[in-house]
């Protein structure tokens, strides 16, 4: 997995979705996992956010930056709730 560096001084929001325009610029706006640039895997549309640690088993960690990834689709639905 390639290094993304996190924002510092972000506003915290209880609706993780909020995040998705950090998540982008901390990711370079490629997949967490299989590292694909967002352009080729459809847009930003086709990029969603993961919770590094499942909401069933961390619901504690839902609208928490540091938990949360931004990858392609494939890679969300391939790791579910792994």
């Amino acid at each position: 997995m390639a290094r993304f560096t996190r924002q510092i001084n972000i506003p915290t929001y209880s609706n993780y979705k909020k995040y998705k325009p950090y998540l982008r610029v901390d990711f370079r706006r490629l997949c967490a996992y299989c590292e694909r640039p967002e352009k080729t895997v459809g847009g930003a549309g086709h990029c969603e956010i993961d919770h590094f640690k499942p909401r069933e088993v961390a619901p504690e960690l839902l609208a928490v930056y540091e938990n949360l990834y931004y990858c392609c689709r494939e890679c969300n639905n391939k790791k579910s709730k792994k």
